[in-house]
């Protein structure tokens, strides 16, 4: 019998519309948990699932800045992607130290076509590096006219 995995995507800070957009389009493949401007790494050390974290970036005097560098220092959650969202006139003012603790920083206001599309390339980078089944490996295949590179099995499965 197969186990099923809930992956989960914890927004913070997000506003209404981000989050019903969100929720619109993949609530089918993940479960979103919603936390305000006073997110807690404490309200979620239970959780096992989580895939990403999407942050909004646009209000730094709320503390969330501090709450995604204690995700970072935390063992846990560490290797989970954290993804910002920032409103484009925003992200000159961001300092570097700040958006070095990002893996991305999506420049709003965008399409969620756009949106989804990152948010699905993180979930997937997620799976892939924390999948301790898959090594990574190429593959060679020689040819009359040389040495090819096969990119299509760049992971196999064990």
């Amino acid at each position: 019998m197969e186990s099923w995995n809930v992956k989960e995507i914890i927004a913070i800070g997000l506003n209404e519309e981000q989050i019903s957009g969100i929720r619109e389009f993949i609530s089918d493949k993940y479960t979103i948990k919603v936390y305000g401007d006073d997110f807690d790494i404490d309200g979620i050390m239970d959780r096992d699932d989580v895939y990403l974290f999407l942050v909004n970036t646009d209000k730094p005097w709320t503390g969330i800045i501090e709450s995604v560098k204690k995700l970072k220092k935390n063992f846990k959650f560490q290797n989970v992607p954290v993804v910002g969202l920032a409103l484009k006139k925003h992200i000159d003012k961001m300092d570097e130290q700040t958006k070095l603790l990002f893996e991305d920083i999506i420049l709003t206001p965008c399409s969620y076509e756009d949106l989804l599309n990152r948010i699905e390339i993180w979930v997937k980078t997620y799976e892939i590096i924390s999948n301790r089944d898959i090594k990574a490996c190429a593959f060679i295949n020689r040819s009359q006219s040389g040495t090819i590179l096969n990119l299509d099995a760049l992971f196999q499965l064990d």
